[in-house]
């Protein structure tokens, strides 16, 4: 250990500082005479010192310039693996002041927990063992988080008595070489990457064509595996002459180290067939020579195919050129002049003859500047490179013909191969009177927009996608909503939501001629809900396709109210009319009718009562007696409904038991059933209840099942039943059913039974009258209750009269 510690290396510093102390002495000499004496005494003195203490400068003062001045970091611990001693270096590693202030702290004050562990039993085997420990590398993790890496030695330190006091350890930091490894893995691991799923075929083959890697795409590209594959390189290759090119250029990257330009192979697939690829390789060099070849394929079959059939096609496509109405012209690629045209170009850049056009550039036949104020040279040479990148590129272009007229023109330029030259052709497409009438629109664009912000009306437009593109300041008074808040938002969202189906259908037809209508609707405003009338306008591109619609609307909301009350007024005007003529009808002729029938009887019985017997008595009295009751239930009917009418009759619905009413009626119609044999069935379960008014609904019975009474023939019958059911919002209710087995109701008719306005009254089969009203009455009752009536009826076997009422 001690021999380690002399550091030879230092020697010659050591010597440095004898020499400089001997130059120190002859100077010394020079010194005046009187001087002499005591001068060479110190310097006898001075060079005996150095003598006795050579030793010492010759390992302390080189151990301490090595600790102060070595870059790695060295250190000495004790038995307990405290430091004793540390180089300066690794002092300012620790971010401390001095070496010194290291001396009795341990690894866990500089380093987390888990790092000091390690570093202390690796210490505690290393002197209990005496085996040192060389060149490990160490993960350190310091108090602040910072990961380091370390190329550290530790060996044991003995005494005289070769007993192990401590340990010496020297580390230094790798850190950024650790960095660079990791950083190496991860791009091998992305190099892999891009090998393994590039649409390329990436290979290496040794220098005589012995192939050494293919990517896994082989088997895409040949259908060999990339084992299959490890064969000759030319073993893969067809007998195509232009093989024999492509093996040139490898042989000649093999021979000269300098990598050639890309070349094509035909090659054989597995299945026999020929694959075509684009070749890019180059040599790798050891030692000056080349031991590798490396590169990539690209599949370009279905491009040579499409090359091979547009070489076939060429003939025709240049008779298609000379022929074409569409101004047509071949400029070279490197000069820009142009080497073709066709006739129409020749008429529509303004010329005679095709000589006068061929030579010519882009720039003689252009005006100075384009739209943007860019020169036509710049320009030009601008829309070449990117037709040259991209393969073509549409374009807008003025234009000046030889009379100085400028026109203007759609411009595609698109690279072409033409028997194996490239060359670049543009056709052109005439859009001056376009350009004019943008030009003219822009000009207008001002005036239309001060005349819509000074109107009263709302103007908008509507882009394609239902968004605004323009809103007037009216527009967004009524709506409290500024310019900037509306412009490329949704229009339909301020439509009111019932009526959005609605507009969105409006909007739909202005794809159809005539483009342009009139349509009214409700919208979410500022101040709530308000009617705007529309008139929709349809502006359509060049294809006629719909591209923003410009809709003029006034807020008519109080006009609708108006018209409201107009409509509710004649309607409640004609229910009024209809409600008079009905009643003056029942008056004047269902009234007047059993009266006149009444009178008769009540004549006759007076004035010739003798003459008849008892019998022909009792007949006469019993016509009068139904008559009566006829009369009186028609008069009842007639009250109620002209109560219902003015608004006057009383509704108290309560819970009532459904089966307990229907049998009353029953009772109170019984004998008007025996008179024709009709017999009941009462169905309804005697646990329903109904939430209804007892009035009302013994009056919907009484109809309903008189009605039946009437149509139904001798010895039918009737049915009353009821269930439950609910209605669309989940209402409960109960579903009742008056069913006989009658002569049916004839289906134009069904629809008029429940009408005011209809005179549907159709004697029974006995002959029994009726007024009809009996049915609006029971329509007009359920729905007070808020249920519903229908009817269904099939002739001669019969009609159902269903109503709803809510449970009780």
């Amino acid at each position: 250990m001690k021999k380690k510690l002399t550091y030879q290396d230092l020697e010659k510093e050591l010597e440095k500082l004898k020499n400089h102390n001997k130059a120190l002495i002859s100077e010394n000499r020079e010194i005046k005479a009187d001087k002499k004496k005591s001068i060479v005494s110190s310097e006898q003195s001075i060079s005996e010192i150095k003598l006795t203490d050579n030793k010492y400068l010759s390992e302390q003062f080189l151990f301490d310039v090595l600790m102060e001045m070595v870059p790695g970091r060295v250190y000495f611990k004790n038995r307990e693996s405290q430091f004793i001693k540390i180089s300066n270096s690794l002092a300012k590693w620790h971010g401390l002041d001095s070496p010194e202030a290291a001396i009795g702290k341990t690894d866990f004050d500089f380093f987390t927990k888990k790092h000091a562990k390690k570093a202390l039993e690796d210490e505690q085997q290393i002197m209990n063992s005496g085996i040192l420990l060389q060149n490990i590398e160490e993960k350190e993790t310091r108090d602040n988080g910072e990961i380091t890496w370390s190329l550290t030695s530790k060996l044991p330190i003995t005494d005289k008595k070769g007993q192990i006091i401590g340990i010496f350890g020297i580390s230094r930091d790798i850190t950024d070489r650790k960095k660079a490894e990791y950083a190496l893995k991860e791009n091998e691991l992305k190099l892999r990457n891009i090998f393994e799923n590039s649409t390329n075929l990436f290979y290496s083959h040794t220098s005589d064509h012995m192939l050494t890697y293919m990517s896994p795409q082989v088997i895409n590209v040949l259908g060999y595996t990339p084992e299959e594959s490890m064969i000759k390189w030319t073993e893969l290759a067809s007998d195509n002459p232009i093989n024999n090119i492509g093996f040139q250029h490898t042989q000649k990257a093999i021979d000269t180290g300098i990598a050639q330009a890309p070349f094509e192979l035909e090659l054989i697939h597995k299945n026999g067939k020929k694959v075509w690829i684009e070749v890019r390789e180059g040599p790798v060099i050891k030692n000056g020579k080349t031991i590798s070849i490396v590169g990539a394929l690209i599949d370009i079959t279905d491009r040579k195919n499409a090359e091979q059939a547009l070489k076939d096609k060429e003939s025709y496509k240049d008779a298609l050129f000379h022929r074409s109405f569409t101004p047509m012209v071949v400029m070279d690629i490197k000069t820009y002049e142009f080497v073709d045209c066709n006739e129409a170009a020749i008429k529509i850049l303004g010329y005679q003859r095709k000589e006068e056009v061929l030579g010519k550039t882009s720039i003689e036949v252009s005006t100075q500047k384009q739209y943007n104020g860019e020169s036509s040279s710049t320009a030009s040479k601008n829309k070449v490179k990117t037709a040259l990148k991209e393969g073509s590129v549409l374009f807008e272009w003025k234009h000046q013909r030889p009379n100085k007229e400028v026109w203007d023109a759609e411009v595609h330029l698109m690279k072409i191969k033409h028997k194996g030259e490239e060359l670049l052709k543009f056709s052109l497409l005439d859009i001056t009177n376009r350009k004019k009438a943008e030009q003219a629109l822009k000009e207008s664009e001002e005036k239309y927009r001060l005349l819509i912000e000074n109107q009263s009306d709302l103007v908008i437009k509507i882009d394609k996608d239902g968004r605004f593109s323009f809103v007037s300041k009216t527009y967004c008074v009524l709506f409290g909503k500024t310019e900037q808040e509306l412009l490329g938002k949704a229009f339909m969202p301020y439509v009111y939501e019932d009526d959005m189906r609605a507009t969105e259908n409006a909007i739909n037809r202005l794809h159809k001629p005539p483009h342009k209508l009139y349509f009214r609707n409700r919208a979410i405003t500022k101040g709530g809900v308000r009617w705007v009338s529309w008139m929709y306008t349809a502006v359509l591109d060049d294809n006629k396709n719909l591209k923003e619609i410009i809709a003029v609307g006034r807020d008519i909301t109080g006009k609708v109210k108006t018209e409201n009350n107009l409509i509710e007024s004649e309607q409640k005007l004609r229910k009024l009319n209809t409600t008079k003529d009905k009643f003056f009808s029942i008056i004047a002729h269902d009234l007047r009718g059993p009266f006149n029938s009444m009178l008769g009887f009540a004549n006759l019985l007076v004035n010739k009562f003798d003459r008849f017997d008892i019998r022909k008595q009792k007949e006469f009295l019993g016509i009068l007696a139904d008559n009566l009751e006829n009369t009186y239930k028609l008069l009842e009917n007639l009250l109620l409904w002209a109560r219902t009418q003015r608004g006057t009759i009383d509704f108290n619905p309560a819970k009532e038991n459904l089966h307990v009413l229907t049998d009353e009626t029953i009772e109170l119609l019984r004998q008007s059933a025996a008179n024709k044999a009709i017999f009941f069935i009462n169905q309804i379960p005697e646990d329903i209840y109904v939430h209804a008014d007892m009035n009302m609904l013994l009056t919907i019975f009484r109809n309903l099942i008189s009605n039946a009474i009437k149509f139904t023939p001798k010895e039918g019958k009737i049915v009353i039943s009821a269930g439950l059911t609910t209605d669309e919002y989940e209402q409960n209710l109960v579903e009742i059913s008056v069913k006989d087995s009658g002569v049916g109701i004839e289906k134009e008719k069904r629809t008029q039974l429940f009408k005011i306005s209809e005179n549907i009254s159709t004697k029974g089969t006995e002959g029994e009258s009726g007024t009809g009203l009996g049915l609006i009455l029971c329509k007009e009752f359920i729905e007070i209750h808020g249920g519903t009536i229908k009817v269904e009826s099939e002739i001669w076997k019969g009609s159902s009269f269903i109503f709803t009422l809510p449970l009780g």
